[in-house]
């Protein structure tokens, strides 16, 4: 979406590597979607000052600078991600992924579409990497292959090699369910402002 989940991430991610005592402790998160508009508003992390009511103050002081009547998100938080429009079912995946959080996509997709696109999530995991999907969806027929670690909040992990050839799951052709009503407005202003598009470099 225009990026809140990806910086709740980056930002309890953060939190956990200053409690443990590791300062130098590198990651980089990828953040995917196919709406290029809603990647241009991420990627300049600015939201309305509604957000006072949704994080927490001391995080908010601390991971966000005020601009007039929105916050935006700092510097270092925003270079850890990179954004970029990605396809699950036509693009080549990413591969040896830590963790993989894929929530409430599933849902909009029937059967063989989530067997295709969870055999990818899959794929692109290393062994032992974490899986979080939303609290709607399921494995399905996927199941032997993650186990369970939080059934309530649905976050699993990777166990053994891939499953399925991965071009038969890549061939996959979504032709029997309609996508997602991705047609949202964003202010323009934001858009215009947008720079560093990944799929432009």
């Amino acid at each position: 979406a225009t990026g809140e989940e990806v910086y709740s991430l980056a930002i309890l991610i953060e939190e956990a590597i200053q409690k443990s005592g590791l300062s130098d402790y590198a990651y980089k998160i990828f953040a995917t979607d196919l709406d290029r508009k809603a990647l241009d508003i991420a990627c300049l992390g600015v939201y309305a000052n509604t957000i006072e009511s949704e994080v927490p103050s001391d995080l908010l002081q601390k991971y966000f600078t005020k601009q007039g009547d929105h916050y935006q998100i700092v510097r270092h938080i925003r270079e850890r991600v990179v954004f970029a429009k990605h396809n699950l079912l036509k693009d080549p995946p990413f591969t040896r992924i830590d963790i993989l959080s894929c929530r409430n996509l599933l849902i909009y997709l029937q059967p063989p579409a989530q067997q295709a696109v969870l055999t990818i999530l899959h794929f692109g995991l290393r062994t032992g990497g974490l899986l979080m999907l939303g609290l709607s969806e399921t494995l399905a027929d996927m199941q032997s292959y993650f186990t369970s670690i939080d059934s309530k909040q649905h976050i699993f992990i990777k166990k053994g090699e891939s499953p399925l050839f991965l071009s038969s799951s890549m061939q996959y052709t979504p032709t029997n369910y309609p996508p997602p009503n991705l047609s949202v407005e964003y202010p323009t202003s934001l858009v215009e402002r947008s720079s560093h598009r990944l799929s432009e470099v």
